[in-house]
């Protein structure tokens, strides 16, 4: 998904706006499978939340995407949870840069049978600046997971920034590399 899709991408009707785009940390691996919260520049749009390099990001409000999201986190059917016992972070991740920011787990919950499978999925962890912040992102993460069986779809022409679907059909968004399973092969192609 090209840099320019970012500004076609529409949000869904009758859901609150979602939060202004700004950047936040996000949980990432090294190497050695450690967790590192680098910040990145996260967008909330439709059904996805998308996270890019904050170089890759301009002050331009006109266009400010300059390149292809580092990726992105589907929303359909996940849970937004905090940490237990009030703790501004996971236990796992307090000794790293998250441990500056209040923290929140974004799950996938596939339900096989009577029970939710957890395990298919790793969870995606964002730290936010403050409390305030984590809560509205949160709220509205949720909110879009409820809206599973909508697509989100892309304006067929031009550039919209924070405009919602129209009633007529338009095309389904492309994506980027999926924090939670991938793309076929041929959205893969595209880039």
């Amino acid at each position: 998904m090209g840099a320019s899709y970012m500004m076609r991408i529409l949000d869904f009707n009758n859901v609150p706006e979602p939060p202004a785009d700004c950047p936040m940390l996000h949980c990432e691996y090294d190497v050695n499978g450690k967790p590192t919260f680098p910040r990145r520049y996260v967008a909330l749009r439709g059904g996805y939340l998308f996270y890019f390099d904050l170089a890759d990001v301009s002050k331009n409000d006109d266009h400010p995407y300059r390149a292809a999201p580092l990726g992105v986190v589907p929303l359909t059917q996940t849970v937004v949870e905090f940490p237990p016992g009030g703790r501004r972070v996971f236990r796992e991740h307090s000794d790293t840069e998250a441990q500056k920011g209040y923290e929140m787990e974004i799950k996938k919950r596939v339900r096989t049978g009577e029970e939710y499978n957890e395990k298919e999925f790793p969870p995606a962890y964002l730290a936010a600046e403050s409390l305030g912040q984590r809560d509205g992102w949160a709220a509205a993460l949720r909110v879009r997971a409820e809206v599973w069986k909508k697509d989100t779809v892309l304006r067929p022409g031009g550039v919209s920034t924070r405009s919602r679907a129209p009633s007529a059909k338009a095309s389904p968004a492309a994506g980027a590399s999926s924090r939670f399973g991938g793309l076929g092969a041929s959205e893969r192609s595209r880039g």
